[in-house]
């Protein structure tokens, strides 16, 4: 699937996540071949993208994969899984001095 939304926080917060839920209203995990996350190409890029999951609803959070930024001109941020997932976040932290 394809989200086509912005890297957006609240002035002065440079953390922000986005959940994802696969295969709605039922107990089966789907293998994830990979995450792609389209970026701006400027210094409001995310310095880091963490891949999270979660074993069941209402429960914590934990990181699998960790994705550095490099640099601001970045556009295309993929991050290979390869792993059964029915919940997943995508965390964004700090930027490379952006003003957003």
């Amino acid at each position: 699937g394809l989200l086509g939304g912005g890297f957006c926080t609240g002035v002065g917060i440079l953390s922000t996540h986005i959940d994802f839920q696969l295969g709605a209203e039922t107990d089966l995990e789907f293998c994830v071949t990979s995450v792609s996350v389209a970026l701006w190409g400027k210094s409001e890029n995310p310095r880091e993208i963490l891949v999270q999951s979660q074993a069941r609803e209402g429960g914590d959070h934990s990181t699998f994969r960790r994705y550095i930024v490099a640099s601001a001109d970045e556009r295309e941020a993929r991050i290979v899984l390869n792993v059964p997932l029915q919940r997943i976040r995508l965390k964004f932290h700090g930027n490379h001095k952006g003003v957003f």
